[in-house]
């Protein structure tokens, strides 16, 4: 009797033992899914709400990101202060992360135990935005697919000038008018000038390490006012030009009365040059603009450049006599 029955308790152990394995996969461990796989989103701006099986998931992070340059992430718990540390794998309900630099800006949020929202608030790079949505349990995870698509560039608005510095970058001389002038006379020749129809084209341009991000660079529909200096005798002329786009006549500066007609010996050929002393000046500016699609407006500091005449000059040589 006493060995049947260690034989029978022998035996329900055995069969315990065997049926813990189905017991444990059909009660503790649920695994996690989530309502879809992938998602396109709009680089312009745009957002999604995805939904977990599993409200109580341990863990949410972002993975993908890693290769953009300068990118920076900041974690916030639900009363809208920024966490320090480790985080950006445990993203508690309420709680959200953003990632941003230059060109991308883009949130996720725990809204609710099982719902995560994605926010695009603009994707400024030239091809899609790819990463990678991971949530997990202790035992199993999920996984949600996302691309970005790239925004629209900005409109240029405006431009203003914050302060008055400016930098001069000398170019040395450049010919503006070269004329060669005969004289088969007997007399002195005074050669006149052709002051009056002098013009020099010059061409102002901004300069920027995110100039890229701004549209309508080069098809002259965009004029900006240029800034003028009374004080300043170099002058940058104050004037309403296509920015960046194309070359603009600008007046020789001073009077024409600078320049004394030159006078040609009898017999004599010679090659009258007019010329100018270039600069290149430089002007801290910013850049306005706005988003076609989205309305989102950005500003991008640089610099306006504009190589000018400063100085005229007359020049005769005698080719022979």
């Amino acid at each position: 009797m006493i060995k049947t029955l260690r034989l029978y308790r022998i035996l329900v152990l055995f069969l315990a033992i065997a049926m813990l394995p189905g017991c444990n996969s059909d009660i503790f461990i649920e695994k996690i899914d989530s309502a879809v796989s992938d998602v396109e989103l709009d680089g312009n701006g745009d957002e999604c709400d995805i939904e977990f099986s599993v409200g109580n998931f341990k863990y949410l992070s972002v993975g993908g990101l890693e290769d953009y340059d300068d990118l920076k992430a900041r974690f916030y718990d639900a009363d809208g202060k920024e966490l320090s540390g480790f985080v950006s794998c445990n993203i508690d309900p309420g709680c959200k992360g953003k990632w941003f630099n230059n060109y991308l800006d883009l949130e996720v949020s725990r809204t609710a135990p099982d719902r995560v929202k994605i926010i695009i608030n603009e994707n400024m790079y030239t091809s899609p935005v790819d990463f990678t949505l991971w949530a997990s349990t202790e035992f199993s995870d999920a996984s949600v697919r996302v691309s970005v698509t790239p925004s629209e560039r900005y409109v240029v608005d405006r431009v203003s000038y914050p302060g008055t510095s400016y930098c001069v970058y000398n170019e040395g001389r450049h010919a503006i008018f070269r004329k060669r002038v005969v004289n088969d006379t007997d007399e002195l020749m005074e050669y006149a000038l052709p002051l009056d129809e002098l013009k020099y084209s010059g061409m102002y341009r901004f300069t920027s390490e995110y100039v890229d991000l701004f549209t309508q660079f080069s098809d002259g529909e965009v004029e900006v006012d240029v800034p003028s200096f009374e004080e300043w005798v170099h002058g940058l002329y104050g004037v309403r030009a296509p920015f960046a786009s194309k070359y603009i006549e600008v007046d020789l500066p001073g009077p024409p009365n600078l320049l004394a007609n030159p006078v040609i010996p009898p017999h004599t050929t010679c090659e009258i040059t007019i010329g100018a002393d270039m600069d290149e000046i430089g002007i801290y500016a910013e850049i306005h603009g706005v988003n076609p699609v989205s309305g989102r407006e950005r500003s991008c500091v640089g610099e306006v450049r504009a190589i000018l005449p400063t100085m005229i000059f007359l020049k005769k040589d005698i080719i022979n006599e």
